[in-house]
């Protein structure tokens, strides 16, 4: 296992159907007891959760940087995504809307909309190699920003914190549309 399961191990399943196997049982994931979720979603070896305060949560796999945590190591809970709670606190002090409400995960990247009050942006993060993310616009900690195309800059290949996108390719557009949806259930 990738740690996508939550549930603070990798141990895969023994055998088929267990019932034994909590890894084959819904289990509440203890990262997770008390939050109220807007929406959770799962790629190929990770999980991204969104609560309904805005506050980003992944887990699992992270050799892309698909978790969005600024590196590339493992995550077998749900962790916080520090870079988009930092800057929802910061803007909300300032009193800017900046609220994650949604999410998508592909194979090794994520998307995540955010309500900006009158119109939403998309952050992504993780394996941009082929462009999922299309381009993007990587900022520092001291808020220096730079944009960046795949097709352009290697750089722009492995995206490990969120990054807001400013072409949309195919896969984005995609994902944008699955993130509508998911908003207009919730």
């Amino acid at each position: 296992g990738s740690g996508q399961v939550g549930s603070g191990s990798t141990a895969a399943a023994t055998s088929v159907g267990a019932l034994t196997d909590p890894t084959r049982q819904p289990n509440l994931l203890l990262g997770l007891d008390g939050v109220g979720l807007a929406q959770v979603a799962g790629g190929s070896r990770h999980s991204i959760a969104v609560a309904k305060d805005g506050t980003v949560y992944t887990w699992g796999d992270n050799t892309f940087g698909q978790l969005g945590q600024g590196d590339q190591e493992q995550r077998d809970s749900p962790t916080v995504v520090l870079r988009l709670q930092k800057k929802q606190l910061e803007l909300g002090r300032a009193g800017v809307t900046f609220t994650p409400f949604a999410a998508a995960a592909g194979m090794y990247h994520t998307v995540v909309a955010v309500d900006r009050g009158t119109y939403h942006e998309l952050y992504g993060f993780g394996d941009n190699t082929f462009g999922q993310l299309g381009c993007v616009r990587v900022c520092d900690d001291d808020d220096k920003c730079s944009d960046l195309c795949p097709s352009w800059s290697t750089s722009a290949r492995m995206v490990l914190v969120p990054s807001q996108l400013t072409y949309f390719t195919t896969s984005t557009i995609y994902a944008q549309a699955a993130v509508a949806r998911a908003a207009s259930i919730g």
